[in-house]
């Protein structure tokens, strides 16, 4: 089962910005990035590295980042 997400922004934080910061990042800091998304957004640890490698594709819906995931149990 797939589930929604929906990432919304802050009078201080814009969520779109951060994603994209955090994908560039990823690329020299991949346990930071996932750090970042999990922490800030309380994001599954395999949802943040796939959404933060890139992996999973996203929209953005005015401030609010918005796709949909299936979280594996290992």
């Amino acid at each position: 089962m797939k589930n929604n997400y929906r990432l919304t922004s802050t009078e201080m934080i814009y969520t779109p910005g951060i994603i994209r910061f955090v994908q560039s990042m990823f690329v020299t800091d991949a346990p930071a990035a996932v750090r970042i998304l999990r922490d800030g957004y309380g994001l599954p640890n395999a949802i943040a590295e796939a959404l933060a490698s890139g992996y999973l594709s996203y929209e953005i819906d005015g401030e609010t980042v918005v796709f949909s995931a299936q979280e594996v149990s290992l």
